[in-house]
């Protein structure tokens, strides 16, 4: 298993998500954090987009999930972007994190609530 990784960092982008009808009616903004880990050895040499994850596409594929996205959790939200991930041959492994900064009971101040799972495909 390789420890090679390409980071998406704080992509963030208005999401459609909550249990409630309220959280659901208006978009909350998230923050996805992706780690894909893959041997890099292979484009680190040839300098072929082709021998490696294309994060352009990643993130047009990932940002596009988001904003059609009617998730009401997190953990679904992650779950749906790993399977995404895992459709890239050369991806062995994922992390996602996903935070939700706007959520906030009445009377509690806290920086948000963050949903983190690790996949593995191969």
């Amino acid at each position: 298993m390789s420890t090679d990784a390409i980071r998406i960092k704080d992509l963030r982008l208005p999401a459609h998500i909550g249990v409630t009808d309220e959280e659901q009616a208006s978009p909350q903004v998230v923050c996805v954090d992706l780690v894909m880990y893959a041997d890099l050895s292979k484009p680190g040499i040839s300098d072929d987009l082709a021998d490696t994850v294309d994060y352009d596409k990643v993130l047009t594929e990932v940002s596009e999930l988001i904003r059609s996205s009617k998730s009401r959790l997190l953990e679904h939200l992650a779950e749906e972007i790993a399977n995404l991930i895992s459709r890239y041959e050369v991806v062995e492994r994922a992390t996602v994190e996903i935070t939700k900064e706007e959520f906030r009971p009445p009377g509690i101040d806290f920086g948000g609530v963050s949903v983190r799972i690790e996949r593995t495909f191969t």
